[in-house]
């Protein structure tokens, strides 16, 4: 397509190995964009948001001091959308992207970048310029996006078995320790001298919980939600609480550690 008054200075396209309901599921979702992208972006504030899209102002990782307005329209639709940079670094750029279902795994992206005012001998440097951020972008989105799709379908499984860790003192030697129980992954750490487990998955998006910091919070790195291991609840008075977990047993004879369905 052409976009009057603009230059189109490249055409990335790619496959994503995801489901459509997933791509469009994650155009949606404005909040990720300094956490997953933490090289691109450094920090995001909210402005609007519906069914029509978003629109936030945005700080480049490279800048203390630069910063953008993005909006994004969706067509009523669903076929494509477009980010508009309608102030700040990059004022007037205009980035189409079309969405395609391939097959139920499947979705073909075609993403058109426009930009005002280029001179002839700088479109080609800045078309690829924008293909290989828009490469990295949409690398670190679709692993976001199949984590989701693959925990969504072992979400339904229930707990059930036990699991053997070997002794006490060989589980502390390795915490923080990651271990998959049920087809699912869960931490072990040490908090207030005792070891406790719990859901290596965050209940926001089912995105990866890592090991918890000396005050016991734990932090989604897909949208930096927090939550306090403690308690097992959100830091920033949202509603999530931590995801159930197995029980956690020592045998008070051979100090051997277990986890156990409930």
């Amino acid at each position: 397509m052409l976009v009057e008054g603009l230059t189109r200075v490249a055409t990335y396209r790619r496959k994503v190995s995801a489901s459509q309901q997933r791509v469009w599921e994650n155009v949606r979702d404005w909040e990720h964009l300094p956490w997953l992208h933490d090289r691109s972006f450094s920090a995001l504030e909210h402005l609007d948001s519906g069914d029509w899209g978003w629109r936030v102002e945005l700080s480049p990782a490279h800048s203390k001091t630069q910063k953008m307005t993005l909006e994004l329209i969706i067509d009523a639709d669903e076929s494509r959308y477009v980010a508009r940079t309608i102030a700040g670094a990059g004022e007037g750029t205009e980035i189409w992207t079309t969405v395609t279902p391939i097959d139920a795994d499947r979705t073909d992206i075609e993403v058109e970048f426009h930009l005002p005012g280029v001179p002839p001998d700088r479109a080609a440097a800045l078309g690829e310029a924008l293909t290989t951020l828009y490469t990295r972008l949409w690398d670190e989105d679709e692993q976001m996006m199949m984590l989701r799709e693959s925990r969504l379908a072992s979400r339904a499984r229930p707990l059930e078995g036990t699991l053997e860790l070997g002794t006490e003192a060989s589980v502390r030697k390795e915490l923080p320790l990651e271990v998959e129980f049920a087809g699912r992954p869960f931490r072990l750490a040490e908090l207030d001298g005792e070891i406790v487990v719990y859901s290596a998955i965050c209940p926001h998006l089912l995105g990866p919980l890592g090991a918890p910091d000396p005050s016991g919070r734990i932090q989604c790195p897909w949208h930096g939600h927090q939550f306090d291991l403690r308690t097992r609840r959100s830091c920033d008075g949202r509603s999530a609480r931590l995801l159930p977990t197995p029980e956690l047993a020592i045998d008070p004879e051979t100090r051997s550690v277990s986890l156990r369905a409930g």
